[in-house]
């Protein structure tokens, strides 16, 4: 059984990329059902952002 195993580090690369100059506003997140969903943080910016003045 152990033979159809092989290590992940075949197909995965640590990334450290930050968004810090905010070029990206298209958030994505996974949901429970492994489909990509608008991002949590995203939606509550929304709601929240109009009654905030900066």
């Amino acid at each position: 059984m152990k033979s159809n195993y092989s290590e992940l580090g075949k197909y995965i690369r640590e990334v450290n990329e930050r968004n810090s100059d905010l070029a990206i506003t298209n958030l994505l997140g996974v949901s429970m059902e492994k489909t990509f969903i608008q991002s949590l943080l995203l939606i509550l910016m929304e709601l929240i952002c109009p009654f905030i003045k900066f």
